[in-house]
């Protein structure tokens, strides 16, 4: 008896099937520009269970030690992705207790874990100490590893230069600053 579809049939609707669904979600991300703006989207079509308003967040280790602060002009939770959208927020890392760099943008989305927080729109991100000013259009910031990083387009400030590179990777313990491609940098020699 034969057999209703043959191999070959039943491959090429396999693989149709395949190459619809992913043309579905790469033209779906197209439109967002980024997962965590999907994320934002997604949060747009939930109702928020509570928000706050001129609020201060510290996070503690478990040492006690502070190891960041956010504060923001408003804070809304998404009970569905478990997020909070932060409006125009300030992020303070801490390393042992000492504010090593402060962040701010014009918005932001903090994971309930305290483990993530992305932002976006003008972000700023300087150390402390102010020798290091970072400018992108997102990052993602993981407090309790001390780690920043995006792949977006990137502007590095230092005292006598300035660099440029798409993508990032900050060790905020340390301060080392990896420019990850297309790095071109103008720098003043000091006499």
């Amino acid at each position: 008896m034969k057999a209703l579809f043959s191999t070959l049939t039943l491959n090429t609707a396999i693989a149709i099937g395949s190459t619809l669904i992913l043309l579905y979600f790469l033209l779906f991300y197209s439109k967002t520009g980024s997962i965590s703006q999907l994320t934002n989207e997604l949060s747009k079509n939930t109702k928020p269970d509570f928000y706050l308003t001129n609020v201060t967040s510290h996070h503690f280790d478990a040492s006690g030690q502070r190891e960041s602060t956010v504060a923001s002009v408003s804070i809304t939770h998404n009970p569905l992705n478990e997020t909070s959208t932060i409006d125009t927020p300030i992020v303070e890392i801490f390393d042992r207790g000492v504010k090593t760099w402060v962040a701010t943008s014009q918005q932001g989305i903090l994971y309930d874990d305290s483990k993530k927080i992305e932002l976006q729109n003008q972000v700023t991100i300087a150390s402390s100490d102010r020798n290091s000013t970072i400018k992108t259009s997102q990052l993602a910031i993981f407090p309790r590893e001390k780690i920043a990083e995006t792949s977006k387009s990137v502007t590095l400030s230092v005292p006598n230069g300035v660099t440029r590179s798409d993508g990032m990777h900050v060790n905020l313990r340390s301060h080392e600053i990896s420019l990850l491609h297309n790095v071109k940098g103008q720098y003043d020699v000091s006499p």
